[in-house]
Parts: C-alpha cells; sequence; structure tokens
C-alpha cells in the first residue's frame, strides 16, 4: 500500500502539524506502508490557491490513496482520484472573520474539498459537532481519530517539593483565555512561565496583579519538555481549542493539569485533570488551588490518571486507526 500525503507549505514559526504527522508518518511506514510527501510550494493569498490546486492535480496520480493532513483543504478540489482522506484540525476561528473572508473560506476549505473526499477525519468530538453545524450533510463521511502524544512520556512519578510553585500556560492567543487565567492568579504564591508572545495588554495585567513570571517564545520541542518538568501545574482554561494538546504533553511529564470542563478539552483530558469553567476567574483559582493543595498521595493519584489517559493517544494507536482508514479505501 501506498499513501500520498499532502502538507501546508513549511513555515517554521508553525509546525504543530508537521510534528505530529511526523509521529504518525514515522508509525504507518513501520508497518511497511510506502508513503510519499508532497509539500504544498505556494504560499497564501487567492491567486496561490488556485496555483496550489493546480500543483496538486498535475502532481497525484489517478488512483492514489491521498492524505491532507490540514489547513490546505483546497488541495483536495483538483484531485482526480477518488480515494482521499482530508484530517481537520478545527473550524471555530472563522466566527469572527468578515462576511466574504468567511464565504471563501466556506467554498474552499469545507464546501467543494468535503464533497471531494471520501473520509473527513475529525480530531475531536468538537470539531465533529463543527463540521455538522457549518455542513452537515457530510456528517456520515466524518470520523474522529484523535491526535496522538508528541512527546516524550516520563518513566517515573516525581513530585516537586520546591516552596514556590511553578504553573505553566501554553499559548497566548486570544482563544487561550489569556485575561481570566491571570487574572485567577492573583494573590497566589506561584511563578508563572508563560510560553507564546505576550501582548502589552497582558503584560500590564502581570505586573498591576504583582505576578512573577517569566515569558518563553519561539523556543524548541526540548525547552518545551524541560518547562513542563519545572511546573507543578499546567493551567490550560482555553474557550476553544480543536484538540488541546498541551494537556498530554503535561500528563505525559507527570506535571498537574488544570483545564477548561468544556469539549474537547475535558474529553482529552480525561480523568487526570482538574476541571473549571473557563468563564469563571473564581473558579479557575478554585481548580488552581486545589491543584496547589494536593498531598503527595493525591497528585501521584492524579498522575497516574494522566498516565493511563494517554494510553488512548498513543503513536501506535492513532496510527493504525488511520491505517485501518486506509484499508478500506
Amino acid at each position: 500500500m501506498k499513501v500520498v500525503f499532502l502538507d501546508r507549505k513549511f513555515n517554521p514559526n508553525e509546525i504543530s502539524l508537521e510534528k505530529l504527522f511526523g509521529f504518525i508518518k514515522k508509525s504507518i511506514s513501520s508497518k511497511g506502508i510506502y508513503i510519499q510527501n508532497i509539500e504544498n510550494p505556494f504560499g497564501n493569498g487567492i491567486i496561490n490557491l488556485f496555483k496550489s490546486i493546480l500543483f496538486y492535480r498535475k502532481s497525484v496520480k489517478n488512483d492514489s490513496i491521498v492524505h491532507i493532513t490540514g489547513q490546505i483543504h483546497f488541495a483536495a478540489i483538483g484531485l482526480r482520484t477518488k480515494k482521499i482522506i482530508i484530517t481537520v484540525h478545527d473550524l471555530g476561528l472563522y466566527k469572527n472573520w468578515s462576511f466574504m473572508r468567511f464565504l471563501i473560506f466556506k467554498i474552499f476549505w469545507i464546501y467543494l474539498p468535503f464533497r471531494r473526499a471520501k473520509v473527513i477525519v475529525a480530531i475531536s468530538e468538537k470539531t465533529k459537532q463543527e463540521i455538522a453545524q457549518i455542513m452537515p450533510s457530510v456528517l456520515k463521511k466524518v470520523v474522529v481519530v484523535p491526535n496522538c502524544v508528541t512527546i516524550d512520556i516520563a518513566k517515573d512519578i516525581v513530585i516537586n517539593r520546591e516552596t514556590v510553585a511553578k504553573v505553566l500556560i501554553v499559548g497566548t492567543r486570544e482563544n487561550k483565555n489569556i485575561k481570566n487565567s491571570i487574572s485567577a492568579l492573583h494573590n497566589l504564591q506561584v511563578e508563572v512561565f508563560i510560553v507564546g508572545k505576550l501582548e502589552k495588554e497582558y503584560e500590564d495585567l502581570l505586573h498591576s496583579n504583582k505576578i512573577r513570571y517569566k515569558n518563553y517564545f519561539n523556543i524548541s520541542d526540548e525547552e518545551l519538555k524541560i518547562l513542563y518538568q519545572k511546573a507543578d501545574v499546567l493551567l490550560f482554561a482555553s474557550i476553544y481549542e480543536g484538540f488541546g494538546l498541551p494537556i498530554l504533553e503535561a500528563q505525559a511529564q507527570n506535571t498537574l493539569v488544570v483545564t477548561s470542563n468544556i469539549l474537547p478539552m475535558n474529553d482529552v483530558a480525561g480523568e487526570g485533570a482538574i476541571l473549571v469553567d473557563p468563564n469563571s476567574i473564581d473558579d479557575i483559582k478554585k481548580g488552581l488551588n486545589i491543584a496547589l493543595t494536593l498531598s503527595n498521595e493525591e497528585k501521584i493519584e492524579m498522575i497516574r490518571k494522566g498516565k493511563e489517559n494517554l494510553k488512548r493517544f498513543s503513536v501506535e494507536n492513532i496510527s493504525n486507526q488511520y491505517i485501518n482508514i486506509y484499508e478500506k479505501l
């Protein structure tokens, strides 16, 4: 069997999809499946969109199994093959766009590609719900295959016993709910690690709340792993995600998790997290206080639940689910 993967144009500042499918492709390849990667050579813009469609039409053979790994859904439009899988990571952020931008998005990223696809893979039940809302006619094509763990899983359970607890926040975009997260940290005796460039508004809020923090951005995977290892708690009170990979990364590194009690975060976290209402500063603070005051025995139990949860998201498990899809085409 041969699978042709269509990947977005490489951007060194946005490598989450490449990292994810790097693990999946390696696992699939190890099972005897031949893989061909075709990267989109064109950037953004409406002219480049049409160039990309023509490029993939010329590059892919008529009977190929094609897997579009994310973002470039439009690559399906011109393909001659009918064996097309599209992995959809999220659709929710379009809601704040202008009418014309949304119209272009709906035509070229949703309506035309989804009609062509044989299988549409949603990475979470939340993403599946979004697909159903925007194009219910394709729901019968949709299957849920979650993301896999993309970080080493620590073998030993280590309890951090430093006097000042460390809280880690990963991501600073608007959907990450940074304002409420920072406000919830007020009067807590903690040091905060924030990954992602901070806007001045958030820096001012940190200073006004007298919160000790360090800001990191453009860091390597290894540097991020070290931050997980140093942190006592991951605070991931996001109001919107397609999946929520930092939850799994924290569980893999024996870090307690406080996350949102909404899809997909509560589903991804399983029993290995403290769940909070992301719209309530008081509830986020309450969740943090619970995490920070757990006994060592309670921490160990929570970490063990997180490790058990990770089994659902192993590379082996996720790659096998994709192989099952390829074999049925």
